[in-house]
């Protein structure tokens, strides 16, 4: 038994709802910086920063999730597909990107 935005999954397991993951990142997003704020321990800081991040994946994977499931596959997909492509193309192309280098390397 398998559900994309039910609460049961296989064994019996209970998962967190799309709008409980976007809800969990937005206060686990807003209680982080407003912390940040006032926080000067490098760990800590790292502590907030990875509690932000590990909400934020699932969140967006979510979100896609729903959009893909909600979007007519074929043509909208693959014109993303083009776009991503040229953008691409056009990074491997760009004399710009190629010759970057490390902002210590002046």
């Amino acid at each position: 038994m398998f559900k994309l935005c039910g609460r049961t999954h296989g064994h019996g397991q209970r998962r967190t709802s799309p709008s409980g993951l976007v809800y969990a990142f937005g206060w686990t997003a807003t209680v982080g910086l407003a912390t940040l704020s006032r926080t000067h321990n490098t760990y800590a800081i790292g502590a907030l920063l990875a509690a932000m991040a590990f909400t934020a994946t699932p969140a967006n994977a979510m979100l896609f999730a729903v959009q893909i499931h909600s979007t007519p596959q074929t043509p909208t997909f693959l014109a993303f597909a083009t776009i991503v492509a040229t953008i691409t193309i056009v990074m491997h192309l760009s004399t710009t990107i190629r010759t970057m280098r490390r902002p210590d390397d002046r």
